[in-house]
């Protein structure tokens, strides 16, 4: 598959992600509105239902706590929309998609595989889908990088390095 194609599926991925984060703020505003109506109309009774009341009062808690996550969540992502689609400096920036092989993983299983990712700003990282934080220790060590440059990470669980070999860019 050409980097471009894998490029592509990873802004898909992304766009995909941030549509559920809008879907999940959509439901847990309603859930937060049915909770409020809950408590309203408990509130001017007599609160025999304490039960439906203390359940409404929670509901309240969560679905505002969870609105408050995804909302930040979903205003880190939101630079996805805008994030350019195409580096054409040569070299290794942010919005990166880029290739590189594993040429030195001292026997181990990466060992001459080749690993496509792109880089995106600090936090936003889901590696098994070819996404890297801009501070992960591999996008570091790409950064200014060009095709053809060898790269190091030090791989933390058994102190080697692993060495990398820029394959493409794009």
């Amino acid at each position: 598959m050409s980097l471009k194609l894998e490029a592509d599926e990873i802004n898909s991925f992304m766009l995909n992600k941030l549509n559920e984060i809008d879907d999940t703020i959509a439901k847990a505003k309603q859930r937060y509105n049915q909770a409020i109506e809950t408590y309203k109309t408990v509130d001017k009774g007599d609160r025999s239902e304490n039960a439906t009341f203390e359940a409404a009062v929670k509901e309240i808690k969560d679905s505002q706590l969870e609105i408050i996550n995804r909302e930040k969540e979903q205003q880190r992502l939101s630079i996805v929309r805008e994030a350019s689609k195409y580096n054409s400096v040569g070299k290794i920036l942010l919005y990166t998609t880029f290739k590189v092989k594993v040429t030195s993983n001292t026997g181990g299983s990466l060992d001459n595989k080749e690993l496509v990712f792109r880089i995106y700003p600090d936090g936003i990282s889901y590696p098994m889908d070819r996404i890297i934080a801009a501070n992960s220790r591999l996008a570091i060590a790409a950064f200014n990088h060009r095709v053809g440059d060898k790269i190091k990470v030090t791989n933390n669980s058994t102190g080697t390095d692993v060495e990398y070999t820029i394959l493409d860019i794009y």
